[in-house]
């Protein structure tokens, strides 16, 4: 390889173009939020996949490609997983309006903030799907496994009820 005669590109520009900017993003509901786009990489690193979405998630870094069907078996401990998900991610990636966790269900709340378990679960797979590039078309694969997600109002650690 020939060395090129160019001008290190400085740091802050460096930085700059690796930035993830915010843009408008208009939900299932109606209501439009800023998202900023984040990679699913960040959350492997910082230990926030569900361990019940580790194998899937791997695999599809991995490979580059979205899973098909048949690994995406819809049991309840997926879907709770993957709502946690989608929740990590719309608190992380959704900059206006502000999303707040869920905290504790006995915590006293703002009534002025807006919780990640007051946003709609469609709401939440779109903002997932775009923010993340789309691992999978989550809102199609929750649309397909609307049964078992009524399956998930007794399902421990799930405080968002289903439609």
């Amino acid at each position: 390889m020939e060395p090129i005669e160019a001008t290190p590109t400085p740091v802050q520009e460096w930085k700059r173009s690796q930035a993830q900017t915010s843009v408008p993003f208009k939900v299932p509901s109606g209501n439009t939020c800023l998202v900023r786009p984040v990679s699913l990489n960040m959350f492997l690193k910082q230990g926030r996949v569900p361990n019940e979405l580790m194998p899937l998630v791997n695999k599809t870094i991995a490979t580059g490609r979205q899973p098909t069907d048949e690994e995406l078996t819809a049991t309840p401990e997926m879907l709770s997983a993957m709502i946690d998900l989608m929740d990590q991610v719309v608190v992380e990636c959704v900059e206006q309006p502000q999303v707040q966790p869920s905290g504790a269900p006995d915590a006293p709340r703002d009534v002025n903030l807006l919780y990640v378990d007051e946003v709609d679960l469609a709401d939440k797979a779109a903002i997932f799907a775009f923010a993340t590039g789309g691992v999978r078309d989550v809102k199609s694969f929750l649309e397909e496994s609307d049964g078992d997600v009524q399956a998930l109002r007794d399902v421990e650690g799930v405080q968002q009820p289903t439609e």
